[in-house]
């Protein structure tokens, strides 16, 4: 609750979200309430999606992921 009052990223992909990664029915309730989602739901939300066929060939393939995913993220939030 303290890093989402301090401004924390409730979306950050590491390729899973917070969300996808909650334990227990109240963390799950206090990200929903401060706008997380699943990975599943930002790959749908912004048209980018998780190959993992890809990521055996490619081994900066998850890195590359991420940071396209978080940049879209951030950058929606900006022009908010």
């Amino acid at each position: 609750q303290l890093l989402i009052e301090l401004g924390a990223n409730v979306n950050f992909i590491t390729p899973t979200s917070p969300l996808d990664n909650a334990k227990g029915s109240r963390n799950k309730k206090l990200l929903k309430d401060a706008g997380a989602m699943t990975s599943a739901q930002l790959d749908k939300k912004y048209n980018i999606y998780w190959d993992s066929e890809e990521c055996e060939k490619d081994e900066s393939y998850m890195e590359k992921y991420c940071k396209l995913l978080n940049d879209a993220i951030k950058k929606a939030k900006e022009s908010e």
